[in-house]
């Protein structure tokens, strides 16, 4: 795959584990730990595992004549920082162009880190977070009791990042080619609360 700086045959479909990236294509299965594409359309499903209900943001992607589909869960840290960084992207024209999509995963005192670098392909250059604690510019997150227990709610935050997303790319493909599922064309609500110490992958 060109995309991911592999030689293995096209792929089209790429999900996330332990901060790489699983691609998968005709039955087939490879690792990659970075994605070339330029983002060209986007494609919000809601899904389900064992009983839990999330949303998944498929980023439609080509690189020299290659389609990617890149799967994040918008609950997790891989989408919230690459929406910020996107955001960056964004605010300086190029939101468009082609990037370097990263992914990392830690450990560290207990918690889950998962996080998406971005990196302009042309440029060379690794954006950086847009929204910080400094700009105060993300909705806050909510303190919430759950089972006895005081964690913290981003869905406000994820529901900020997924009507960004929304706004700056269109759905699906540019020739109008689509996968077989529902599209969500606006943000009505977060199927269930996105706490701060979920989960950060795909359940796949």
């Amino acid at each position: 795959m060109k995309a991911a700086m592999n030689s293995q045959a096209p792929v089209y479909w790429a999900s996330i584990k332990t901060g790489k990236f699983e691609i998968y294509h005709n039955g087939q299965k490879f690792t990659a730990g970075r994605i070339a594409g330029r983002i060209v359309g986007q494609y919000m499903k809601d899904d389900a595992y064992e009983g839990r209900k999330f949303r998944i943001c498929l980023f439609h992607t080509e690189y020299d004549g290659e389609r990617t589909i890149i799967a994040v869960r918008t609950d997790s840290g891989y989408f919230r920082t690459l929406a910020n960084y996107l955001t960056s992207a964004n605010a300086q024209g190029r939101a468009r162009e082609t990037f370097i999509f990263s992914p990392s995963y830690k450990e560290e005192n207990g918690r889950k880190i998962a996080a998406m670098f971005l990196q302009d392909a042309e440029l060379k250059n690794w954006y950086k977070a847009f929204h910080t604690k400094e700009t105060q510019t993300l909705p806050q997150p909510k303190k919430v009791t759950i089972n006895g227990a005081d964690v913290w709610d981003w869905s406000d935050i994820v529901q900020y990042y997924e009507r960004f997303i929304i706004a700056t790319y269109p759905q699906g493909w540019p020739d109008a080619q689509q996968i077989d599922s529902k599209p969500i064309t606006s943000i009505d609500y977060i199927p269930t609360p996105v706490l701060i110490n979920d989960a950060d992958d795909l359940p796949f």
